[in-house]
């Protein structure tokens, strides 16, 4: 099993990428300060690792792209897909799929490690990293952003295996 850095996905190191991402199109000082102030106030109740809702609350206070942040942030994540869960013409099999997994493909698949999937699945939910939510994500070939919005987001829950980056194109 591959192994995740995470001190690439650490609260420190999404503050450093926040800030260049806010600088990029910020070029007001004063407001650049003030938005990096709310990032900071957030990230104080942080351990050193990124929860996944610090994560997604972020990125919405500040307007950015949730997709964009996904994929520039976490790309060097090491989760590859589920070799056993794979998309078909058939709907029903694609929802219930995820079931037919065991737990040492979906350790193997996301790089997180079994005593943390098994906290997870034991309502330990509140504590997940942000790495963990998009190493899930891309185990059962689901866009992050798409993962984030169903824990975090506000409106409904759509059933998030249908909407995956492989149904869409």
């Amino acid at each position: 099993m591959k192994k995740i850095d995470y001190k690439l996905y650490s609260a420190n190191a999404f503050n450093v990428f926040i800030k260049g991402e806010l600088s990029s199109f910020i070029n007001d000082e004063s407001l650049l300060n003030q938005k990096m102030q709310q990032v900071e106030s957030l990230l104080e109740g942080e351990t050193t690792r990124l929860t996944g809702k610090t994560f997604f609350t972020i990125t919405n206070l500040l307007d950015l792209n949730l997709a964009d942040i996904c994929t520039q942030f976490f790309k060097n994540l090491p989760s590859t897909k589920l070799k056993s869960f794979k998309r078909s013409d058939n709907k029903l099999e694609d929802l219930f799929g995820i079931f037919f997994n065991v737990k040492t493909d979906l350790v193997n698949a996301s790089c997180i490690m079994e005593t943390t999937l098994n906290e997870l699945f034991k309502n330990k939910f509140n504590r997940i990293y942000a790495y963990e939510v998009c190493a899930l994500a891309i185990a059962f070939d689901i866009e992050p952003h798409i993962l984030f919005e169903y824990f975090y987001g506000d409106g409904e829950r759509p059933i998030i295996g249908l909407l995956s980056k492989s149904a869409e194109g």
